[in-house]
């Protein structure tokens, strides 16, 4: 007697073993590709590529299989028939029955209708196939006209895509479109949080040192301080500067370090006082205030003051200045409360290098 439920039970269990590694290794994929920081376009692409593969692969394999199962878990409680009769043959159509595909089976018990032949019609789910000859007598156990057993049968293979299921293109275009839109999502998350700890610092000099940068990062990291994120200018061609502080200067970057004439030009003090209370030195330090007298620039070299200026050698070291008027260290219009801490920090680096190095 073959046992229909028990090959399915089998096969699942071999789907099991299959289904569970691989998930595990499209998921480690997904992850992987995040943590190698890959574009975020090629990581939606791989996430689409993974979630449409295991869509197919559900509706033509694992779906089939989980719901015949589930069909036959319920028709074991149920009443049966045994049913003899002569294999007359399949027929083309296929039905549905509970939301499983089956294949009908076509038998001749003997049974007559006003003196024709009135075969019958089992239902065999269609993810098993079972051997058995045209005009073979077999012996079926039935439920509800479901066939659980038969015999003789020499062999039934489950093929899962017997009954598999049909694949949407718009649910295909939804996880596309769901994946490039949470990748995207999740990016730009990412990057707000990102942007939570750094602070944008635009600079006008047209030309820095990468060491000296490398430096300030590793000193604000080391002491547990929001991070700079420098963007320079690259040239002191006034136009280019003042279009550069009236976008990015003005719109995005939370500190300045730009001459003194540019400051006054574009920003003509209109920026938030400085933290004196917190910065190193503040009351040995220079600012330039604005018309109500609150400190909006702090000097960092003064073509006047050699001596001065020499607080902040480090400074040379790091942008190139203009020789002949004050250069300033202020806080951005959009400057907030991080952006005071990487102040008072870059100053007190200023500070604490010039000091080392002297």
């Amino acid at each position: 007697m073959m046992d229909l439920y028990e090959q399915i039970d089998r096969k699942r269990t071999c789907l099991y073993l299959v289904t569970v590694p691989a998930l595990t290794a499209a998921i480690g994929a997904v992850v992987a590709a995040w943590l190698c920081r890959a574009g975020v376009i090629w990581a939606g692409l791989w996430s689409a590529g993974v979630l449409c593969a295991l869509y197919v692969y559900g509706q033509r394999v694992a779906l089939p299989l989980c719901l015949t199962r589930r069909l036959y878990a319920r028709l074991l409680t149920e009443p049966s028939e045994t049913i003899k009769g002569v294999v007359l043959g399949w027929k083309k159509e296929k039905n549905t029955l509970s939301g499983v595909m089956m294949r009908v089976l076509v038998l001749d018990t003997g049974e007559t209708v006003r003196g024709e032949p009135a075969p019958r019609e089992v239902n065999v789910p269609a993810v098993l196939l079972p051997e058995i000859p045209t005009g073979e007598t077999v012996r079926i156990i039935a439920r509800e006209g479901v066939v659980l057993s038969l015999f003789p049968c020499s062999r039934c293979r489950v093929q899962p895509q017997g009954g598999r299921y049909a694949v949407s293109p718009l649910v295909l275009g939804g996880l596309i479109l769901l994946c490039t839109m949470g990748w995207g999502g999740g990016y730009a998350l990412y990057e707000q949080a990102h942007r939570t700890t750094t602070v944008a610092v635009a600079v006008c000099t047209p030309a820095y040192r990468q060491e000296s940068e490398r430096n300030i990062v590793v000193w604000f990291e080391k002491n547990d301080l929001p991070r700079p994120a420098f963007s320079y200018t690259n040239t002191l061609d006034n136009e280019t500067v003042y279009q550069y502080l009236a976008t990015y200067g003005a719109l995005d970057a939370e500190c300045l370090l730009l001459p003194e004439g540019v400051f006054s030009n574009v920003f003509d003090g209109d920026v938030p006082a400085l933290p004196t209370d917190t910065m190193p030195d503040g009351d040995t330090l220079r600012f330039v205030c604005n018309a109500d007298g609150q400190p909006v620039a702090l000097v960092l070299y003064d073509p006047q003051d050699e001596d001065y200026s020499a607080r902040f050698r480090a400074l040379i070291d790091w942008v190139a200045v203009p020789r002949e008027e004050r250069y300033l260290l202020a806080l951005a219009p959009q400057g907030r409360e991080k952006a005071e801490s990487v102040l008072s920090g870059l100053t007190n680096w200023l500070l604490l290098s010039s000091f080392s190095e002297g």
